[in-house]
């Protein structure tokens, strides 16, 4: 799994992929190398964001969107792999506001597959099981 992380700004929260009434999904365009993919964000469970008569759904404070990641038969223990990620999303609080990223990672490859040391496995706050579906 490689997790995208955002941290809201005091000024607003970004939105889950059934954004609600208002708002948009935040939007992922990965660069792998060749025969890498991407599967589907694995989304935590959003917070019901009510803003007068209508109602979104988001997330406050940090949020992590898990997205597996598949590596080719080619791939040998030892390489590592240059992950990138090209994330737009709309932050609301009074305003909208758009921000873009471009995120990267060298993701080395193991036998077994990810290492215990890695943090974001450390802090996934939500079993994949338990994740909402629209």
């Amino acid at each position: 799994m490689s997790p995208c992380a955002r941290r809201s700004p005091p000024a607003g929260t970004p939105y889950w992929r059934n954004p609600g009434d208002a708002g948009e999904a935040p939007q992922i365009a990965w660069t792998l190398p060749p025969g890498w993919k991407a599967g589907a964000v694995v989304w935590p469970m959003p917070k019901r964001l009510p803003v007068g008569p209508l109602m979104d759904y988001g997330y406050e404070g940090e949020v992590y969107l898990p997205v597996p990641v598949t590596a080719p038969k080619s791939a040998r223990p030892g390489q590592a792999a240059a992950l990138k990620a090209a994330v737009s999303l709309l932050v609301c609080k009074d305003v909208c506001v758009p921000e873009d990223a471009v995120l990267t990672l060298s993701l080395p490859v193991t036998a077994a597959g990810a290492p215990a040391s890695n943090p974001a496995r450390r802090r996934r706050p939500w079993p994949r099981r338990r994740s909402p579906r629209p």
